[in-house]
């Protein structure tokens, strides 16, 4: 039997052990976009350039040993005239970027930087040059993660969108009303 014919990554997680800190810390200093946090604060939902990633509550220590834990990381991809402004947030924001190179000639090429969320996990960014990479073409399935105006964002995920219904309650016993203006994800 054959491999099936993916569409792409719907999300992946993070383990941490302070959601609302690293929220905080992949919000303001990586540049992610704050989607929706479940109720008990347990994981958080955010949107890294159509991408979703979900910070997941974990018991601490998450990467005991700093090192370059062999090659594992997650890679943000900038616009060429945004990179060096980011590596610029990272130092104003004491972020210790580790490891610098122009990587030519690879699979996976163009500038890049390495440095750490607050749990020790490795982060990079890349100025994303490969043609080999960039020419592929991105499938996205609309996302039904609507806010209380009734938006609905279009994001590389499938969750489904109950609007049929007058009442609109997430999986987590959460309604859609004026009190409760985040995000719902149904899933």
């Amino acid at each position: 039997m054959a491999a099936p014919d993916l569409q792409g990554l719907a999300h992946f997680s993070i383990p941490v052990s302070d959601v609302a800190a690293s929220k905080d810390f992949y919000e303001n200093i990586v540049g992610c976009r704050h989607l929706f946090t479940t109720p008990p604060g347990t994981m958080s939902f955010l949107d890294a350039g159509g991408m979703c990633i979900i910070l997941c509550q974990h018991e601490a220590p998450i990467n005991p040993v700093l090192d370059d834990h062999n090659g594992v990381h997650h890679s943000f991809m900038l616009k060429s005239e945004d990179f060096d402004a980011a590596l610029e947030n990272l130092r104003e924001n004491d972020v210790e970027i580790f490891f610098e190179e122009d990587r030519r000639g690879g699979v996976v090429n163009g500038p890049r930087c390495y440095f750490r969320d607050p749990d020790g996990t490795v982060l990079e960014y890349i100025d994303l040059i490969s043609p080999a990479i960039r020419a592929r073409k991105r499938k996205t399935t609309q996302l039904g993660v609507r806010n209380t105006t009734g938006i609905t964002r279009t994001l590389p995920m499938r969750f489904s969108n109950s609007s049929r219904s007058n009442k609109i309650t997430n999986r987590f016993g959460q309604q859609k009303s004026p009190e409760n203006p985040g995000f719902f994800v149904y899933f």
